[in-house]
C-alpha cells in the first residue's frame, strides 16, 4: 500500500505527504508535526491500544485529525477474560483466504484510550467488513461479536490536569 501511495504522489504534493511503515509505539516523527494519521486496521495487533494511540496523539498537531478503522469486539456476559487474547480472523473468501491473530480489543478500551490522548470524536460509523470473519476454527466464535468500525478523531489541547 505504501509503494501504490507513494507512486500516485504527484510533484505538486511529493513534499507535502509523507508515508512511512513502522511500529505503532514508536512513530518516526516529530512531536506535533502531522497533519493527519490514518490507521487501517492495526490497533487489534498491539496488547497496549493506549500506547499505540497516545504515540498518535504525540505526533498530531493539535486540531490535527487521526482516521481509523479498528476491530472491536464485544463478548458475552461472562467472558470478559478473552479481551486481550487472540482470534483467527480469516481474511477473504475462498481458497484465496488467509486467516491472522488479532487480539480481542473492547470498545471501551479504545474509548479510554482515546478520551486519554485528547483525541474527540467527530465521526464513529460501523463498516460492513464481510471479508474478514471470526475463523470457523475458534472455539468461542459464538460468545464474541466483532465489529468493523470508522472513527474521525481530532486532537484537543490538553486539559489541564484536576
Amino acid at each position: 500500500m505504501i509503494v501504490q501511495a507513494s507512486q500516485r504522489r504527484t510533484e505538486e504534493n511529493r513534499e507535502q505527504l509523507l508515508f512511512a511503515v513502522s511500529t505503532g509505539e514508536s512513530l518516526p516523527l516529530a512531536d506535533g508535526s502531522a497533519d493527519i494519521v490514518f490507521s487501517n486496521f492495526v490497533l487489534h495487533y498491539f496488547p497496549e491500544t493506549s500506547a499505540v494511540v497516545s504515540e498518535i496523539a504525540r505526533v498530531l498537531k493539535e486540531g490535527g485529525h487521526f482516521v481509523g478503522t479498528f476491530n472491536v469486539t464485544d463478548v458475552d456476559e461472562g467472558f470478559e477474560h478473552l479481551y486481550n487474547t487472540p482470534m483467527p480472523i480469516r481474511l477473504g473468501q475462498g481458497s484465496d483466504s488467509i486467516v491472522v491473530q488479532n487480539l480481542i480489543k473492547s470498545r471501551t478500551e479504545l474509548e479510554d484510550a482515546l478520551k486519554q490522548a485528547n483525541l474527540i470524536v467527530l465521526k464513529e460509523e460501523e463498516l460492513e467488513h464481510p471479508n474478514a470473519a471470526v475463523d470457523s476454527s475458534y472455539l468461542l466464535k459464538d460468545r464474541i461479536h466483532k465489529h468493523a468500525v470508522l472513527f474521525v478523531l481530532q486532537k484537543t489541547a490538553q486539559q489541564e490536569a484536576q
